[in-house]
């Protein structure tokens, strides 16, 4: 499930409480062979997806 924010705060969900650990962030998305795909995005890991990923394509949210 994807909520508004960005790509960064969805991966690190569990851990909006606190500051994001990028470190975390990124490490998340290279096991998970997403961190080419984000870098691709407009802003990267700060490029804002829109209520439930309304704003990236069918297959972008699959990623």
């Amino acid at each position: 499930t994807l909520f508004a924010g960005t790509v960064a705060e969805n991966i690190a969900y569990r851990d909006l409480m606190r500051d994001i650990d990028m470190e975390k962030v990124v490490h998340a998305s290279k096991i998970a062979n997403a961190d080419e795909f984000i870098m691709a995005l407009p802003d990267g890991y700060n490029t804002n997806i829109g209520q439930r990923g309304s704003l990236l394509s069918g297959g972008q949210k699959q990623r």
